[in-house]
């Protein structure tokens, strides 16, 4: 399987941390998805999507 995640975490600080992580994917595969899903990514980033319309998982290291 492949896997390919994405991380933001804003911190106290105010700093905005990324990091990527990339299991399989070449980068051709990885540019068609993220320009698949760039409206969504940025909506989600922008805090337009609410809870209640979308469901979201968040994977921590603590659910491996």
């Amino acid at each position: 399987m492949k896997k390919f995640s994405l991380s933001f975490e804003y911190t106290d600080n105010g700093m905005l941390n990324f990091e990527s992580t990339n299991d399989g994917f070449t980068g051709i595969e990885l540019l068609g998805l993220l320009d698949w899903k760039i409206d969504d990514i940025l909506q989600q980033v922008k805090g337009n999507i609410k809870p209640d319309v979308v469901k979201r998982t968040v994977i921590s290291d603590a659910d491996k």
